[in-house]
This record gives C-alpha cells, structure tokens and sequence, in this order.
C-alpha cells in the first residue's frame, strides 16, 4: 500500500500513495484603496437538500465494510520518519465518502503532524472483491498532481464533502490483499508499478494491517533494478491509531466550519471587533476564486459587518490563531446569483488563518493616496511577514509571474529589434 517512502513527503508523488494516497465571497469591485467586503444577498433562494436526504457512503458487502470502519480516523508513525535528512511525525486521515458510480470507497488525506491543514497528498482507496482476494485500488482527482484543495479537511466532516463521479478520478495502483484467521490483512502490488519519484522507474508497495496498527513498505528501484529508495528488505513504517485533534461545527443551513489544533490567543471575536486574517475561497472544480495571498495582503473586517450569512453564521467566535476550513452552500453564500469567477449556486470553500482580532478602529479621515503607491486606506493591514500561501496559491502565483516576466523580455526583445531595424534603416537610407 504506498505512503511515500521513507514518508518522505515531498520526495515521492507514488512513495505512501496507497497508504495516505496518499475569494471570500468578496464584493472586489470597490474604488482603489477600499476594504474589500462581502455582501448578504437578500434574494429568495431554495433550502440546500437536507443533509439526512444526501446520498451516503455505500458498501457492497459486510466484510469491506467492516475493512473500512477500521481504517477510518487518523493513523500517526509510531516514530518520526525520515524526511531528507529532517524527521517528522505523518499523520494520515481516512473517511468514507460518496463517489458516484462507485461503492466501497475511502476519502484519504496525508500531512506533517504539524501542519493538518497543508496535507501533501490526497487520493482514494477503493475496495474491490476479486474471488478470495480484496484488491486495494489507489484512485486519484483526473487533475494536476492530483489535487483537490477544496475538499482539504473534509476527512473530517464526511457528509460536508462534495459528490464527485467516477468521471473525475483515475486509477493508479492496486494491491492484492487478504485477510488472515487473526483478522491480520496483508498484501502487496502483484508487480512493479512505473513511477517517476525521486529517481526511480519503478516501485513496489506492503502492507499489514490488523485493526489497530498499519504497516507500510514502499520501494523505489532504477532502470537497472537498484533499490534507490524505501526501507531496507524485511522493514517497514509503522502506524497508531491518533486523534488528530480537528472537529467540526455544523451550523444552520448545512454551513461547516472545521477547526485545527494551533496555538490560540486572546480572547473569542465579539460583535464589532476587526478581524485580520488570511484566506484563500475555492469551487467545487478546486479553482480558486479568490484569495488574500495572491493580492500580498492580509484582509479585515468587523465581526457581524455585511458579509455572506454563512460567514457571519459561523464566524461569530474565532479567536487568533485559529486555523479553519468552510464550506458555505448555495443558500448562505450567493444562491443562483453568479458574482464574478463564482457561478451560480455554488458551494464556497475557505480556507483561513486568523492573524489577529482587535477592537474596531476609529474612523480616519480620507486622505489623499500618495503617487506611486497602491492605496492610502489606514484600515488596509500590509503583514510586513505575510503568511505562507497554500501550496496550489502559491503555485499559481509562481505560474502568473512567470508569465508576465516572459511577456515583458518578450516585448523588450521586440523593442530592442525595431529600434536595431530603425537604426540600420537610417543608415542605410540615400544621403
């Protein structure tokens, strides 16, 4: 069953794959310089389905069934692994999810141990009955490095996850795995698999699992069959049953809020207070639609202020420090009215990061924004040590600049040429 091996998390996209697979809805269209603010849209909208009314996880038979409620919850190394050189504990979280066209099948999220809410791999397990074996089938989104960054945290509030279609995911592994007269499942790939992590062609998976413990053991090899990565023959990385310390908050109208463990400070948010914080917002498809880290800035507000009713719903108390995912429905954010990269009736996701929470400011006097300066609004908080943004933020980010440095050598490149053809054409003219 793969976690990346060694765990090491960012060394392998196949290695720990089996195991652990492993814009707040902002009005932006203000003058330059104003806070930006959500809006409640006062429109007549349809209740979200009711969440006893939702389709649920399905299992074909008792025992696969019976496999994952024992998987569910979250799994820690017993001892850190091995990260480059560094170690860390992994923790990997499990949940059963709906899939449409399949049954059987498990939600799977991998992360350091401190830091849940940046989990590096997502995928599925899928469980098949194949005569007197159980195939373990890796499923991944059909996307890019097979993110999903919506649905991050959602291992923990199941019924909060979005229904996606076989349509929307591959299949990359399969072990074979069969169930001992102790309960004890073990198994392993049939073959190598081909792989492209960490320098190797080809890798093989283990796994042993009897209810309370995981085995691991993921192992690269090379063109010429050298091992190159994994653990050493006859070893593997072991895992515990762990609580993880994330739970989640249903609100009225099917909003949820998800909470990570984290230092927090000071006091909970009361009515008036200015909150600042960071937040990235995302689509069912995973897009992103907005997002503080991509403008450079934190962003603040006043609690119980004008925003989206499932944001002031489940906002009312935060506190510094928090880390939080939401999921907002159609009928607590926009309803069937589209707002600029948000389609109509659509689910928003957010994930947040609360700097911290102050008493409202007095009002400023506007004053006039210097030249050359993007916005003299006091209320406008610049982090001067902004936070990390998400990995798919970030990369998305790199992507945009990179673009825009190509255009301009591009254009400078152009320029250089018409002023060299200007010039030989002014030396070449008749005298």
């Amino acid at each position: 069953m793969t976690m990346k091996t060694t765990i090491a998390l960012k060394r392998s996209a196949a290695a720990l794959m089996l195991m652990a697979c492993s814009g707040l809805a902002i009005a932006q269209d203000g003058k330059p310089g104003e806070k930006p603010k959500m809006e409640i849209k006062t429109v007549d909208i349809k209740p979200a389905e009711a969440a006893s009314t939702k389709a649920q996880p399905a299992w074909s038979n008792a025992d696969l069934k019976a496999l994952g409620d024992a998987l569910t919850g979250s799994w820690k190394t017993t001892t850190p692994a091995q990260i480059g050189g560094a170690s860390a504990d992994v923790v990997v979280s499990l949940a059963p999810v709906v899939v449409t066209g399949l049954t059987d099948i498990l939600y799977v999220e991998m992360a350091r141990a401190d830091g849940l809410n940046r989990p590096y791999r997502q995928c599925f397990w899928h469980f098949v009955k194949a005569g007197d074996k159980t195939l373990i089938q890796t499923m991944e989104f059909r996307r890019i490095r097979g993110e999903m960054p919506n649905v991050t945290g959602l291992w923990a509030a199941p019924e909060a996850f979005p229904i996606y279609s076989l349509d929307n995911l591959v299949t990359t592994m399969e072990i074979e795995a069969t169930k001992g007269a102790d309960g004890t499942w073990t198994g392993k790939t049939a073959t190598a698999y081909p792989t492209a992590a960490s320098g190797a062609t080809h890798m093989t998976s283990e796994i042993t699992f009897n209810g309370k413990t995981i085995e691991i053991a993921d192992r690269g090899f090379d063109a010429a069959g050298k091992q190159v990565w994994g653990p050493a023959a006859g070893q593997k990385y072991a895992m515990a049953k762990f609580d993880a310390g994330v739970k989640y908050t249903k609100y009225d109208g099917d909003v949820y809020a998800i909470d990570y463990p984290g230092a927090l400070t000071g006091e909970p948010g009361k009515p008036g207070e200015e909150v600042t914080l960071n937040y990235a917002g995302y689509l069912d498809s995973g897009e992103v639609f907005d997002s503080s880290y991509e403008r450079g800035t934190t962003w603040s507000y006043n609690i119980g202020g004008p925003m989206i009713a499932g944001w002031n719903s489940s906002m009312a108390k935060i506190q510094a420090g928090m880390k939080r995912r939401l999921v907002i429905p159609p009928n607590m954010a926009y309803g069937p009215r589209s707002r600029g990269k948000i389609p109509a009736n659509a689910t928003l996701y957010f994930d947040i990061d609360v700097v911290k929470i102050a008493p409202a400011p007095a009002a400023a006097p506007e004053t006039p924004v210097p030249a050359g300066t993007q916005s003299g609004n006091p209320n406008i908080h610049v982090d001067p040590n902004p936070a990390k943004p998400p990995p798919e933020v970030q990369k998305k980010m790199e992507a945009e600049m990179a673009r825009l440095m190509a255009e301009k050598q591009k254009k400078i490149e152009a320029e250089a040429a018409a002023k060299k053809a200007a010039e030989e054409a002014a030396k070449n003219a008749p005298k």
